[in-house]
Parts: structure tokens; sequence; C-alpha cells
């Protein structure tokens, strides 16, 4: 990764920044088949706590993007990637010290039928008070935009809230921001590679109609006294890299 001084500049002007490569060859084949596993039973059917996101309000879709949450407490290798330090360091840098972890996830969009996830900022689901939370975006295949990466509105943390309503005019189990999708840009990944977002910028992800799946995995960290839904997150583990006690940077709410 790039020195951290730069990125928390650049992501306090974005609220995004890409990181680089983070994960080895070997490591994503690892993690892609410990993510399949955890997802689908032999038929490819989904397991128990796997939810489709691509689901109407009134039943299933002929799209689909795959998620499941807290894989860290399932698997000893996404629990790992919770604390690697160069990640922590860069948070501390961002958020001050004793971070906590709000959970981890992955977005699998299959081939040629990923669906769609819809302009949102992450903290309209999530009512976290004040904003000061990240999210670590870790491409576990090729993100471009073919397959779905995600689109983001650079500068668009610092505005607030926005207004957000049911999304495929009231039909999914999603909600859409009300903003202007034509200023969002692209941030394609190699598979490998990470990006880190802040929980109010607004972004999307088109759907995958390629001959490949778009599966990634992404780690939500919280700053310290941070609330959801006006409750404090007593069951968020404390997360602490080599700088701990040292803030380089600082988050826009």
């Amino acid at each position: 990764m790039r020195c951290i001084s730069d990125l928390t500049r650049d992501f306090d002007r974005d609220g995004v920044v890409a990181l680089g490569q983070v994960l080895d060859d070997g490591a994503v084949d690892q993690l892609r088949d410990r993510l399949d596993r955890l997802c689908f039973d032999q038929d490819g059917r989904g397991l128990p706590g796997v939810r489709d996101l691509a689901d109407h309000i009134d039943g299933r879709s002929d799209q689909s993007v795959v998620q499941r949450v807290n894989l860290y407490q399932l698997d000893d290798e996404f629990e790992r990637l919770v604390h690697r330090n160069d990640v922590l360091d860069l948070v501390t840098a961002i958020l001050g010290p004793n971070i906590q972890l709000l959970r981890d996830q992955c977005f699998y969009k299959p081939r040629r039928c990923g669906g769609e996830v819809y302009m949102h900022q992450d903290n309209r689901y999530w009512h976290l008070d004040p904003a000061h939370a990240v999210v670590l975006f870790i491409a576990l295949d090729d993100c471009t935009i073919e397959t779905g990466c995600v689109h983001y509105i650079p500068g668009s943390h610092r505005g607030g809230r926005v207004d957000h309503v049911r999304a495929a005019d009231g039909r999914s189990i999603l909600l859409e921001a009300v903003a202007d999708k034509a200023r969002s840009v692209p941030l394609e990944l190699h598979a490998g590679a990470a990006s880190l977002h802040h929980c109010q910028v607004l972004h999307w992800s088109p759907p995958n109609r390629s001959s490949q799946p778009r599966r990634a995995h992404t780690i939500e960290y919280v700053a310290a006294g941070v609330t959801c839904r006006g409750k404090a997150l007593t069951d968020a583990p404390l997360l602490r890299g080599t700088l701990d006690g040292i803030k380089y940077g600082s988050i826009p709410a």
C-alpha cells in the first residue's frame, strides 16, 4: 500500500481510496474456495445464514447477489483478514485509536445473473452515530465494469445523509439513494486488490452479465464511541494495529 499520509489525504477528499494488491494469488484462491463452501451446499443451494439481496419483497427475482454476514466467526482465514496490521494501521490513522469491528460480509454476484446493488450510503442501513466508519473492500475476482464493480460519487461523504427510497419501484428489499448516478465513477480492482470507503459515500454496482463470477469480501470498522440505533456497540470486538494510540488523519461526519 502507499504511505498512510497520502492515503488519508485522498480518503478525506474523496471518501474512497484504492489500496492496491493486498492478497497474492494463492491467498485469493484459498478464500474463494472457503467463501463458496460457506455460502453453498454441494448442490449449489444457499446454506442457512445466506441472504440474496436481489430478492423482491414478494419473492425471488431472476438475478442474484449472495450475502453472508460475519464470516470471521466461521472461518479462521477470514478472521485473520480482520486483524491485518497494515489495514488496521490505516484505519487507525483515519478513525483514531480503539477501533471496533462492526462485522464482515461477502457480496457474491454469480456469472450472467448477478444483480444490481442500488445507489446507497452504507450508514442508511447501519444507523451509526456519529458516522465514523469505513469499509474495506477486497476483490476475490476481477471487479470490472463488465462483472459489476463498485461505482462511487467522489466527495459525497461530505454531504451528510441523503434520502433513500425502496428500490425497483418499491419491489426490492434494498433501498436506493436519491442521487445522480451519472456523477459516479467505477473503481475496477484486480483479484486480490482492495479499496477503503467511508460509510457515507454514495456508491452502487451494476449487474454482472459476464461469464465470470464477482466475489468480494468486505470488513466494516467503526471508531470508538460510535453507537448503532442509539445503543453502544458493546459486542463489537476491539482491534489494535501497530499504531494504536496515534491519530494521523480525520474523518468527516
